[in-house]
């Protein structure tokens, strides 16, 4: 007889449309379904061998990069020769390209829409998580190198002095001093940047020279990892929230790193309480724009940047 099974949490699939509870839930562990295997049926059965990139932060763009796609560098020959699928929900164009990028061409990629899946030989890998963005290793600076060596030549602007603006990414965090600010620093030379409106290859081309990069806290930073090394990275993040992945990210590049806290409210208006906020919670937080300015300012002259 079928016993009940308990999810780890961390594995729940990512897709968007997914019903709650999940199919065959009987109950909950902390938080987590228990499903019982004999009520749930698969739509769809998918023949293997089979490698698993889903992931419940799959669709963020820096969780993408720092929490899949190392877990795919082992197996993209398998992928390439035809003896490996990769294994996904549907998928956005700069994920497909990412992995083009990879060397997985599209004929293995394996995407399913159904909350329930049955796959004849399945291969999952220890990169299930979402702790692999706030401690990466070597493998996401080869996820970088590949990415940025095999992408197409675009034509695009290079600017060395990179603002990277969020405000068209319709993410629930909320810069409220990012128009000022972008004005402010195009005194100094910066170019603003929206890596949302970017294709992958764009977005390689666009930072390979940046020798400043200056942005809210969020995915679009990462992209400062396709600078030249000894790039300053300005991270301008709510006070309670932990800027870990930009800390390690810079560290593995060879980058300089400097973190601007700033106040943070609730979308209502009120100030926020103390204490760690969730990655992914709705906040708003501002900091003043000359303030910003002197400090990038202050880093640019201790590093010898000059101003454009």
């Amino acid at each position: 007889m079928l016993r009940p099974w308990s999810f780890i949490r961390e594995t729940r699939p990512p897709w968007r449309a997914l019903p709650d509870p999940l199919p065959g839930t009987i109950g909950y562990d902390d938080g987590r379904p228990i499903i019982r295997l004999s009520a749930t049926r698969p739509a769809r059965i998918v023949d293997g061998p089979a490698f698993s990139l889903c992931h419940t932060h799959g669709y963020n763009y820096g969780h993408w990069l720092a929490d899949c796609l190392p877990a795919l560098l082992d197996v993209t020959d398998l992928a390439a020769a035809g003896r490996l699928s990769v294994l996904l929900p549907p998928t956005t164009a700069w994920q497909r390209r990412t992995l083009e990028l990879l060397g997985v061409p599209p004929s293995a990629v394996v995407e399913v829409g159904h909350a329930t899946v049955a796959v004849a030989d399945l291969v999952c890998n220890s990169y299930g998580g979402s702790s692999h963005i706030a401690y990466p290793g070597p493998l996401l600076v080869e996820v970088f190198r590949r990415l940025g060596s095999a992408a197409s030549p675009a034509d695009v602007t290079r600017p060395r002095l990179v603002f990277v603006g969020r405000r068209q990414s319709g993410y629930p965090r909320e810069f409220l001093d990012e128009v000022q600010l972008e004005d402010s620093l195009r005194g100094l030379g910066f170019v603003p940047l929206h890596p949302e409106a970017m294709t992958v290859d764009e977005q390689v081309a666009a930072f390979s020279h940046a020798e400043v990069v200056v942005g809210p806290h969020g995915s679009a930073l990462m992209n400062a990892a396709f600078a030249p090394r000894g790039c300053l990275v300005v991270d301008i993040i709510p006070e309670h929230l932990r800027p870990r992945a930009i800390y390690e990210m810079t560290r593995l590049m060879g980058h300089r790193l400097i973190v601007q806290y700033a106040s943070q409210w609730t979308p209502d208006g009120a100030k926020a309480p103390s204490g760690a906020i969730a990655p992914t919670a709705a906040v708003r937080f501002s900091l003043d724009a000359v303030e910003i300015v002197e400090r990038v300012r202050a880093g640019m002259e201790r590093l010898g940047i000059a101003p454009g």
